[in-house]
């Protein structure tokens, strides 16, 4: 009878020293979002735009493979325009990709293209966006990692 007394005091002191360890969990992530203007939007509905983007190696191994995806483009002003304000490229070390990037199947250049007319613009329009690797003037590629940024302006005006 002692032994059992003995033994609940015991079992009651190790279960609440087990039950003080635990420890919380704290999580924590970022939000944000935006509220796009009446009169001129360019918005990326998959949110693809703000994360880093692989071009994978094509399964035959020959090539990069494309990146794909869709923009909404908006304007009640006129007509959108986009350009880049650099060239497209990847580079790996002197190793350099130039890259083809077409917004509603206008290839962009550094100088400002209509990719949506004007009439079309109002409503908004989901268009496709693509970027791929251009063949490279060498019958081969270089091994390496390759990495670059793309940067385009989108704009919109009045009719003149």
């Amino acid at each position: 009878m002692k032994q059992s007394l003995f033994a609940l005091p015991l079992a009651l002191m190790l279960a609440s020293g087990g039950a003080s360890a635990v420890q919380p969990i704290e999580g924590n992530f970022t939000v944000s979002g935006t509220v796009p203007t009446e009169s001129f939007s360019v918005i990326d509905p998959a949110s693809w735009m703000s994360k880093p983007q692989t071009l994978p190696w094509n399964s035959i191994g020959t090539s990069f493979s494309g990146f794909y995806e869709k923009i909404l483009l908006k304007s009640t002003v006129g007509a959108i325009t986009a350009y880049l304000t650099e060239p497209a490229q990847i580079s790996s070390g002197d190793n350099v990709l130039p890259m083809q990037v077409t917004v509603n199947n206008v290839s962009l250049t550094e100088s400002p293209r209509v990719v949506l007319r004007a009439d079309l613009a109002p409503p908004g329009l989901l268009v496709n966006f693509s970027t791929y690797v251009s063949n490279p003037s060498s019958a081969k590629y270089t091994p390496g990692d390759y990495a670059g940024t793309l940067s385009m302006m989108f704009e919109t005006a009045p009719p003149l």
